[in-house]
């Protein structure tokens, strides 16, 4: 053999040496690479979802905060007595067809309006003040004025006429009870009292009202009959077995013949 075939023959082994060489070193890199892109990929997946389940817990307690301020809120309105004024005068005013009493014959605030106004025991005895003074100042001006227009055998008719000076204590009286109870309340507990400013203090003279009593047969508790007649052509007709404390220092009850 030539010397140049033996250096060919030896480059040639050189060459698959190396190769081999080569071969053995990617083959052994290739699984620790593969195993190091592995770990390096599940880690970033996790720091990812770590990421994303901070962001969302943080909205969770977030939101489980304001749910919390929400329902201290609403405990509070609950025991708020301005606030749970301002629903039932909202509820009032969307249902203008509901009537509530203000006061009784007596001048006492009825317990159904001092619920619906939440008024104060101290509230309620400034009203019914207000309400008496007021209601005697009526009493003196019809006392006044009050004239005879009939009388018979059984029956006796006056009339007390429509009196200017009324107005002025409507007015006071509507300035004491807002003083009282506040504007609000105020609108609501006089708007409610038309009938009863009506038949108890003659509203405020806005008009003549006559007034008859007539004896009757009728034995036991009801011998008299009487009648109130109004300007606006209303009246009021019921059987009384005796006077009604407004009338009694004007009206006789057994008529002379």
């Amino acid at each position: 053999m030539s010397r140049q075939s033996l250096i060919s023959l030896g480059f040639l082994f050189l060459a698959f040496a190396c190769g081999i060489a080569l071969g053995l070193v990617m083959g052994g890199a290739s699984p620790a690479s593969t195993a190091s892109e592995k770990i390096t990929g599940e880690s970033s997946s996790t720091a990812f979802l770590g990421s994303e389940a901070q962001t969302r817990n943080q909205a969770d307690s977030l939101l489980s905060a304001r749910i919390r301020e929400l329902n201290e809120e609403l405990s509070e309105q609950k025991n708020d007595p301005n606030a749970i004024l301002a629903d039932r005068l909202a509820f009032f005013k969307k249902f203008p067809q509901l009537s509530l009493p203000s006061f009784d014959e007596n001048l006492k605030v009825t317990p159904i309006m001092a619920e619906f106004l939440k008024l104060s025991l101290q509230e309620q005895k400034a009203l019914e003040q207000h309400l008496a003074q007021m209601q005697g100042e009526i009493r003196k001006i019809e006392q006044a004025k009050i004239t005879l227009v009939k009388q018979t055998d059984d029956s006796v008719t006056y009339e007390i006429p429509a009196f200017p000076e009324g107005k002025a204590l409507k007015d006071q009286l509507n300035d004491l009870v807002a003083a009282d109870i506040g504007d609000q309340r105020a609108d609501v507990f006089l708007g409610e009292s038309k009938w009863e400013f009506n038949e108890l203090f003659f509203d405020f003279g806005e008009g003549k009202m006559d007034i008859q009593v007539t004896r009757t047969d009728q034995a036991g508790n009801s011998p008299y009959l009487l009648k109130e007649s109004y300007a606006n052509g209303s009246s009021e007709e019921r059987p009384i077995g005796a006077l009604p404390e407004r009338y009694q220092n004007l009206i006789q009850l057994d008529p002379a013949p």
